[in-house]
């Protein structure tokens, strides 16, 4: 059995990855990871070589979009060498209805880089409806 390891860096995961790649070839297990769109992409490609060299499942969690509706790091190539997607979306803050968009409350904090750490103070579901409205109405 492996222990889940938090990692806050890509060279951090990068080292546990290749540290796990003599276990992952003996041991039956999943490899899950979450927040994929921060990942650099020799990260995501040491997963991709996980999951079809070694014949691992590996499951990534991450947004397909940043708060401009632009593709978001790596998510965009592994959903296209995905064997299976599960595309979960959440509840439009503004009005309930299905939420595929992040938007970021604070637009003129917009720092020109497409990572911005923030939280629920920062940024909040919506759907893409009010995304657009958002938009023109300058939020």
């Amino acid at each position: 059995r492996m222990e889940a390891v938090p990692v806050s860096t890509n060279e951090q995961c990068g080292l546990e990855i290749a540290d796990r790649s003599a276990r992952l070839l003996t041991e039956g297990c999943v490899v899950a990871v979450d927040e994929v769109q921060f990942f650099a992409p020799q990260i995501v490609n040491k997963l991709v070589h996980v999951a079809y060299e070694q014949k691992r499942r590996v499951i990534v969690a991450g947004l397909d979009l940043d708060a401009d509706a632009a593709p978001f790091g790596p998510v965009p190539f592994l959903l296209a060498v995905a064997d299976a997607v599960t595309k979960l979306s959440a509840v439009c803050l503004e009005c309930g209805a299905t939420a595929t968009r992040t938007r970021r409350l604070l637009p003129n904090e917009n720092t020109g880089s497409q990572i911005q750490v923030g939280g629920k103070d920062t940024y909040e579901a919506v759907c893409a409806i009010c995304f657009a409205r958002s938009r023109y109405r300058g939020l």
